[in-house]
């Protein structure tokens, strides 16, 4: 699993700003208001909920034993299907034609 620093980061700073949306448009009288505290209401709602999952798989995989993780290993002679022909070695064909 990839470390979830990143990730993480941007759903703070996704949060930070849906909070700072919603006060803004709490305390604003303009016509735009109504439609910020929505997106500040959805923006605040969808990046707890990432930030929450992010949480709980970080978690799972940090208390997880090390000999549970599956390892996977990827051979170089292994291709695509549709790659095949593409790896195959080419043959020249002859332009000579014989009588």
């Amino acid at each position: 699993m990839p470390m979830p620093y990143g990730s993480f980061s941007l759903q703070l700073i996704a949060l930070t700003a849906g909070v700072a949306l919603f006060i803004w448009s709490l305390n604003s009288h303009d016509k735009g208001a109504v439609l910020g505290r929505f997106f500040g209401f959805i923006i605040m709602i969808l990046a707890l909920l990432s930030v929450l999952c992010t949480l709980y798989m970080s978690i799972k995989f940090w208390t997880q034993p090390a000999s549970s993780y599956e390892v996977v290993q990827i051979s170089d002679q292994t291709t695509h299907p549709t790659m095949q022909d593409h790896h195959a070695p080419h043959k020249e064909k002859s332009t000579d034609k014989k009588k």
